[in-house]
């Protein structure tokens, strides 16, 4: 929350969620990046069989049976999304470390399918950390932790993995 009595929207003084001033105020007292996943949240709460043509008509019964479940695993995803959203938020007002700064460039790495060199196992990063913690100070962590976040904002990827919802319905 901002320390000032300016207020980042008419009743609130930061998102909601994520409790940012960062993103403009959406609606309800959520950031914009917030509110969207509200309202994913909200949208899947009134999914009905409707919502699902190309299934209902290969197996009704398999829907009928299952869209609570659905349901519950899409909502799942969702709160994950917006836990990670304030998660990211505490972290880039509070002290970065290294192993920060590697994981950050992992996710990254990841979503742009930079190549690990064959090993999966291990990051394209792994064990950066320590370089990092002994040859950038408190304020170049952060400099360098915002920087990265910002390219991180943009390919963060809110949708509905569907694999693991079809995971997590069969039992898998």
């Amino acid at each position: 929350m901002p320390e000032n009595n300016h207020k980042w929207a008419r009743e609130w003084n930061a998102c909601r969620n994520c409790e940012t001033t960062r993103r403009p105020h959406e609606a309800r007292g959520y950031c914009s990046y917030c509110y969207r996943l509200i309202r994913q949240l909200a949208k899947i709460c009134s999914w009905t069989e409707k919502d699902f043509p190309d299934l209902a008509w290969s197996s009704p019964r398999f829907l009928n049976n299952n869209i609570d479940q659905i349901k519950d695993a899409c909502k799942a995803q969702v709160n994950i999304h917006l836990g990670r959203v304030h998660a990211i938020e505490k972290k880039l007002n509070g002290p970065i470390y290294g192993i920060d700064i590697e994981f950050q460039l992992a996710r990254i790495a990841r979503k742009i399918r930079v190549s690990s060199r064959g090993n999966k196992a291990r990051s394209l990063y792994h064990g950066i950390a320590g370089y990092i913690d002994d040859n950038f100070d408190a304020t170049q962590r952060q400099i360098l932790y915002r920087l990265l976040n910002k390219i991180e904002d943009q390919t963060r990827k809110v949708g509905i993995d569907w694999n693991a919802v079809w995971k997590k319905v069969y039992g898998e």
